[in-house]
């Protein structure tokens, strides 16, 4: 059983960014993904794509993005576990989230009462 400050389901640009959060906070986290690497669909299926969207990036790319993400994050050093599916979510009696994955990974967070500290991100996509 792995336990863990912060659990983050998808490690698209909203997981990376979560995680860059939490570490401004100095709260550690573990990414759990179904893709085999970091990015979600951003990187999936627009990686070449140009973004204009992005508040103070006037233009880049999907992949760009990512690897802007992930160069923010790297000083916080969030766990990933990449190409496994979360089978199991539930709370326990004993306060905690319980994730469990296809491939077995077993990971235990705490439950925050505080809204801004409340972590379990998921990308619905």
């Amino acid at each position: 059983m792995i336990q863990t400050e912060a659990l983050i389901v998808g490690a698209g640009p909203v997981g990376l960014f979560q995680a860059f959060q939490l570490g401004l906070q100095d709260i550690r986290c573990h990414v759990v993904d179904a893709l085999p690497q970091v990015g979600g669909q951003c990187a999936e299926l627009y990686a070449d794509k140009p973004i204009y969207d992005i508040p103070g990036i006037p233009l880049c790319t999907g992949q760009e993005l990512i690897d802007q993400l992930q160069t923010q994050i790297k000083p916080f050093a969030p766990q990933f576990h990449l190409q496994e599916l979360v089978s199991e979510l539930k709370a326990t009696e004993d306060g905690q989230w319980h994730l469990q994955t296809d491939k077995g990974s077993n990971l235990k967070q705490p439950q925050y009462s505080l809204p801004q500290v409340w972590v379990l991100s998921f990308n619905a996509a």
